[in-house]
């Protein structure tokens, strides 16, 4: 009888370890687009955990949480609202806790900035570029256009930025060595819709375009298109060798090797959804610390919204990793980036700001 009882409680014990999984402690997550919770979650799946904030807003259509994490890791996290303005808040320890800095900033905040030099803000509006040199606490309008497309700032503090002449339809690119206090033209060789997105090791200046991607090696004093697909780019990231990674329609990868002259394809994202290419828009992020590679696609309202992957060989292949992220038919206006000093990733949604807890390990 002994033996038997014996067996029995080991027949048990395995039953129970092999139905065991690790849950998130979000109820209304999933990783394969529906909201029961049920997947079982493998051993090297990244899991993602709510940060201590910002505050969830009561209304989420209206006001999707948008990330900048600066070069030291502080992460500032903030909300476009076309009514109430915008609330900024700051996290210096990963999101463990964060403070309000400033309320009713503007009305439309697009994208958010820091200086690696000396941690100034730059905010790209409804009204233009403004400024902050002290935290967030107050602000300048120091380009009184509303047609700014995006700014990049060098390790130097260097800044370039984009601009849109509607009335003639030509891009333009500025440059600015004092913080934004003056502006000096550099355009030669842009055509319409130009966003300048990454600056290479080398000082290679790339920027997106509705005719491809164009890249600058002498300090955006003239640029040039890349030899080949010349396709609408969604996004350029830089990897640790030098190379570029660009995203462009059907979620096809393609790669470059001598700075963004000519794109070969490195893959294509299968993710198992139809997308339609202009109800999706995406983000393509190398981790410099971990070698993955992480693309967001942020679908339509007809499709789940909000999906991220990640390939860790180089593109080859690709697994979804939400687990622990939230979905909302309202997420087709987020960000995700890491800390360039850890790795870590971090995604915003209409709920708050999200963390890897377990990545990297």
């Amino acid at each position: 009888m002994k033996q038997l009882k014996f067996f029995m409680f080991i027949l048990l014990a395995i039953n129970i370890f092999s139905c065991y999984s690790i849950n998130t402690d979000c109820d209304d997550c999933d990783n394969d687009g529906t909201d029961n919770n049920d997947d079982i979650i493998e051993q090297g799946d990244i899991i993602w955990e709510r940060t201590a904030g910002p505050p969830i807003s009561s209304v989420e259509v209206l006001t999707a949480w948008k990330i900048t994490v600066a070069s030291n890791g502080n992460i500032w996290a903030y909300q476009y609202d076309n009514f109430d303005g915008d609330v900024l808040y700051l996290s210096t320890n990963s999101g463990d806790s964060w403070t309000k800095k400033s309320n009713r900033l503007f009305i439309g905040i697009y994208s958010l900035y820091v200086s690696p030099v000396n941690d100034y803000l730059f905010a790209n509006t409804v009204s233009g570029l403004f400024r902050s040199t002290d935290d967030g606490a107050s602000w300048e309008n120091i380009m009184h256009y509303a047609n700014v497309t995006g700014i990049i700032i060098a390790a130097s503090g260097e800044i370039y930025m984009g601009y849109q002449k509607v009335d003639v339809r030509e891009a333009v690119c500025y440059y600015s060595n004092d913080n934004g206090n003056t502006w000096i033209e550099k355009s030669n060789g842009l055509n319409d819709s130009f966003q300048p997105v990454a600056i290479g090791k080398d000082g290679t200046l790339y920027a997106n375009s509705v005719n491809g991607a164009y890249h600058s090696t002498d300090g955006g004093n003239t640029w040039l298109p890349s030899s080949n697909y010349n396709n609408v780019f969604r996004n350029l990231a830089i990897c640790n060798d030098g190379s570029i990674l660009g995203i462009v329609e059907n979620v096809t990868i393609l790669k470059s090797t001598d700075k963004g002259v000519s794109w070969t394809i490195l893959g294509k994202l299968n993710t198992n959804i139809s997308i339609n290419f202009f109800a999706f828009d995406a983000i393509i992020i190398y981790n410099n610390v971990t070698n993955d590679i992480f693309v967001e696609i942020r679908h339509g309202r007809d499709e789940p919204y909000h999906i991220v992957y990640r390939s860790t060989n180089s593109g080859k292949n690709w697994k979804s990793e939400n687990n622990g992220l939230p979905l909302s038919p309202y997420n087709d206006d987020l960000s995700i980036t890491l800390n360039p000093n850890t790795g870590q990733m971090f995604v915003s949604t209409s709920r708050g700001v999200y963390r890897t807890k377990n990545y990297p390990k």
